[in-house]
C-alpha cells in the first residue's frame, strides 16, 4: 500500500503528502477493521492488514498530530490483542519500544538525504511524544 512512497524516501525524496495522507485514511479505515476480528483471524496480507511500521511511518511523514494519535491507538491496541494473557501494565513500555523502533528505521533511511532528515525527525518526534502519552511512559529522542 505504501511500498512505492517509501521507495521515494530511499531515493531521497518526500512522497507527496496529500496523496500519503489519503493512503493512510484507507490504511487506518483497513486496520480497525481487522482489529476488530480475532487476532487468529488477522491476514497476513499488508493490503489489507497494514504493518504497524507503514502506519507510523505514514503517520510521521503526514506529520497530523490527529492521524499521528490515531495510529499510536491502533498499534496500542493491536499490542494488547496480540499479548492475550500479556497485563496491560506491560503496554506502556511496548508501545514506546515498538513506535521508537520504527521510528529509529525511518530516520536512518532518511539519513544519507540531509533534505530529508528534518522533516522525518520532526515526524518522528511526534510519533514517540504520543506513544508516550498514550502509553503514559516517556520515550527517548
Amino acid at each position: 500500500m505504501f511500498r512505492i512512497l517509501f521507495e521515494m524516501l530511499e531515493e531521497g525524496n518526500l512522497p507527496d503528502r496529500a496523496q500519503l495522507a489519503a493512503r493512510l485514511r484507507m490504511a487506518v479505515v483497513k486496520k480497525m477493521g481487522v482489529l476488530r476480528m480475532p487476532p487468529s483471524a488477522w491476514p497476513a496480507d499488508s493490503k489489507i492488514n497494514p504493518s504497524g511500521r507503514d502506519l507510523v511511518w505514514a503517520a510521521a511523514l503526514v506529520g497530523d498530530e490527529d492521524t499521528v494519535a490515531t495510529v499510536v491507538q491502533l498499534i496500542a491496541l493491536e499490542l494488547l490483542e496480540k499479548g492475550g494473557s500479556r497485563r496491560p501494565s506491560s503496554l506502556p513500555g511496548l508501545l514506546a519500544g515498538r513506535c521508537d523502533g520504527f521510528c529509529r528505521e525511518l530516520e536512518e533511511l532518511a539519513m544519507p538525504h540531509a533534505g530529508l532528515v528534518a522533516a522525518v525527525r520532526q515526524g518522528c518526534d511526534r510519533v514517540r511524544r504520543a506513544a508516550g502519552a498514550q502509553g503514559g511512559a516517556g520515550t527517548s529522542p
